[in-house]
Formats: structure tokens, C-alpha cells, sequence
């Protein structure tokens, strides 16, 4: 891992990555209050107040900086913290310098240029366990190459366990205690904080919702669009982009976004996007709309291609339903790749809509097994239905 991470062409610097997970928090969780349309290429004051001993990472004397000309940083013990105007729904932007440091060694750990990412917590902690199943029996994508963003200490104590790679992330590092667990907005915004930021590290990030269950190896199909930029399940959501392109939006529930040089260009766009939402959808969407891109169809089989204006134009492919399903059928299992049904956002909903279709098959007493010896994939293995299929 270290040798390609040194041979491969890095487009953000070690400085760079820090500054740019700012401006990726600060725009991110504002809501469309922050507008980085413009970022200063020169040393910052605001920048030069922060101890560099405290971010855990080497600075070179020729790295340039990036940060947003009109917000004040500063540090308080091991947090950034901004104080410039917040949306309700949010605390004062912070970061655990100790958090980013692990999943920079998370990933020093993993395998190959690709990092499989899901986010989850306890209340879908069995969702996401279903899915690990399907990946043992039908893919050979290695539980080695995922990493699990844990929301709270329950999922991630136990993965950690069962030595699969997880990082904690604190949801009060984001979103004010008193909301409602319910909301989605810091799920959304640590998202796309953290693909941004293994993509910076050079590392193509394929994205996975937890009940986006592989029914087939997904790898040779996406290996056939090796010069897309960005692969993604298809969707209609935003509305108003889907009405104005007259094509599937991009859905982030399957998404692969490749560290290319181009991709650099996407995410300014996507930090400097004005939206009314934090949905990471809406965010991606509405930044690729602002880049100018243009479709076309490649077959009959509904397969999109897009293309941003430019020099150097992004590349980008949605994949039809028939590939990966959210309005899914019983009698095309054998044809998609991944199953994900629409459904609610509750564990519940999602459990019923896999159970009904056959697509549950984690062991219902899976939980009288997490304090036993085994680990990784036998520990996978062990937690599967009977009669299922290995």
C-alpha cells in the first residue's frame, strides 16, 4: 500500500487534505449558508493560527493552501472549530484530529486502490451484517477492502471485534444532541466528507448503502466502464434535475467515485453548490448540473453517459435499473446486481422489504453470537441462515 500510495499522482496536498475537510464540513453542513466560490491559493492568516503539531501530518514548505477568504478558524484542545454563522441544526464545526489520524491508519491497513464504504449504526447494524453475508456468499469483494464509518460505539465496538475495519465517528461532532437521532443530515455530510477525503488519498471509493444487497459480483461490470470518472446506480431524485436532464440522476445508495486527476474539479463544485438540504444526492447532482454536463444514451438497455464542459471534461455513467433495482421485482433476481428496493428510512421498513424477498438471510439470533471467538468471514459464515447457499 505504501508503494502505490508514493507512485501514484497525488492532486491534493498532505496540507490540502486538511484545509479541504474544512471547507467540505463548513459548506456541507451550512445548509447553502456558505457560498466557496472563490478560495485563496496563499498562506491565510486564519490558517497560520493553527498548530500543525495537532493535525497529525507532515507539511511540506511547497504544499499550497486552500481555505475558504472569509472564514475565521481556530483550534480549541484537539477540535477545529469555527465560529462564523451556523445553521440551527448544527454545533460549531468540529474535528477530532485523533479520529482523522485513525482512518488515515484504517486505510494504510486496506488493500488494492479501492475502498468498499458503508456507514452504519446500531439500529441497522443487522442491515449491514445481511449485507456482509451477501458479500461472503456472492462476491468476491474481500471484507478486508471495507471500511465501516460506526456512528455510535455499540456498532463500532462490535465490528472491531469481529476484526473488520471501522472507524467512530461521533454524531455530536456534527449535530446539536437535542435533535432527534432520526435525522439523516450528519449521515449525509460524513459521507461525503469522508469520500472526499480517501479520494485525496488516491483511492477510488465504491459506495454502498447498507440494504444495497449484492445479488452478483458487481466488479466485472464496473471494470467495463474503467474510463467513467463516476459509476452510479440510477435515481430520479432531485426531482427538478431529473425533470430539466430527462435522465436518471446519479443515487448515492451505489456509487463508485474514482480518484482520477479530474475529480479534483467535482469536488470544488460540489463544495461551492448552493442547496437548501444537506442530502449528499442533492449536493452531487446539483454539482454535476452546475458543471454543464450532457447525456446520452449508450444502448437500448438505458446505460447513460455524461459529460461535463471543459478542457478536461468528467466522464460519467448511470447504471440502469435492471443492473441495480429500487423499484425491484422478484422475477428479475437473477438478473440484477444489487437489489435495493425503495423503502423507508427506518431498520424496520428495510427489514421487512429484504425478509419478504428473500433477500434476508442473516440468522435471526445472530446477536447470541457477538461475544464468541470467531472473526471476519467465518464469523460472517456463522451468522448465515441454514440452508444457505456458501
Amino acid at each position: 500500500m505504501d508503494t502505490q500510495q508514493s507512485t501514484s499522482p497525488a492532486y491534493f496536498s498532505t496540507k490540502n487534505f486538511c484545509t479541504c475537510l474544512i471547507i467540505a464540513m463548513l459548506t456541507l453542513s451550512g445548509a447553502g449558508l456558505y457560498v466557496m466560490s472563490h478560495y485563496v491559493a496563499t498562506s491565510i492568516p486564519y490558517i497560520n493560527r493553527i498548530p500543525r503539531n495537532q493535525l497529525g501530518v507532515t507539511f511540506g514548505a511547497n504544499e499550497d493552501t486552500f481555505a475558504p477568504n472569509h472564514t475565521a478558524t481556530y483550534v480549541t484542545g484537539d477540535h477545529w472549530q469555527d465560529y462564523s454563522i451556523l445553521p440551527s441544526n448544527t454545533l460549531p464545526i468540529t474535528l477530532n484530529t485523533g479520529w482523522v489520524k485513525q482512518l488515515r491508519h484504517t486505510t494504510m491497513q486496506l488493500t488494492g486502490q479501492q475502498i468498499v464504504l458503508l456507514l452504519s449504526d446500531e439500529r441497522y447494524l443487522d442491515v449491514l451484517l445481511n449485507w456482509m453475508v451477501h458479500v461472503v456468499l456472492v462476491s468476491p469483494l474481500t471484507l478486508k477492502n471495507v471500511l465501516i464509518i460506526s456512528l455510535d460505539t455499540v456498532t463500532h465496538q462490535i465490528l472491531q471485534h469481529k476484526q473488520f475495519h471501522s472507524i467512530y465517528v461521533p454524531r455530536h461532532y456534527f449535530i446539536r444532541p437535542d435533535l432527534p437521532a432520526t435525522k439523516f443530515s450528519h449521515l449525509w455530510v460524513i459521507r461525503l466528507i469522508i469520500i472526499r477525503l480517501l479520494n485525496s488519498w488516491n483511492y477510488d471509493v465504491l459506495v454502498f448503502d447498507s440494504d444495497a444487497v449484492l445479488l452478483r459480483n458487481i466488479q466485472p461490470l464496473l471494470t467495463q466502464f474503467a474510463k467513467s470518472d463516476i459509476v452510479s446506480s440510477s435515481g430520479s431524485y432531485p426531482f427538478d434535475v431529473h425533470r430539466k436532464w430527462g435522465v436518471p440522476t446519479l443515487c448515492m445508495g451505489v456509487i463508485l467515485i474514482r480518484s482520477s486527476p479530474k475529480i479534483k474539479q467535482f469536488w470544488q463544485t460540489v463544495e461551492s453548490v448552493v442547496v437548501a438540504t444537506t442530502d449528499d444526492q442533492v449536493r452531487v447532482n446539483k454539482a454535476l448540473d452546475k458543471m454543464g454536463i450532457q447525456w446520452q444514451q449508450l444502448n437500448h438497455k438505458k446505460y447513460y453517459r455524461g459529460m461535463t464542459t471543459g478542457l478536461t471534461p468528467l466522464i460519467v455513467t448511470t447504471l440502469p435499473s435492471l443492473v441495480i433495482c429500487r423499484h425491484c421485482r422478484e422475477s428479475f433476481k437473477d438478473i440484477y446486481y444489487v437489489w435495493h428496493h425503495h423503502a423507508a428510512r427506518n431498520g424496520t421498513a428495510k427489514r421487512v422489504n429484504l425478509n419478504r424477498n428473500d433477500i434476508w438471510l442473516l440468522r435471526d439470533d445472530w446477536n447470541k453470537t457477538v461475544k464468541n471467538s470467531l472473526t471476519g468471514t467465518q464469523w460472517i459464515r456463522n451468522i448465515t441462515r441454514p440452508h444457505t447457499a456458501m
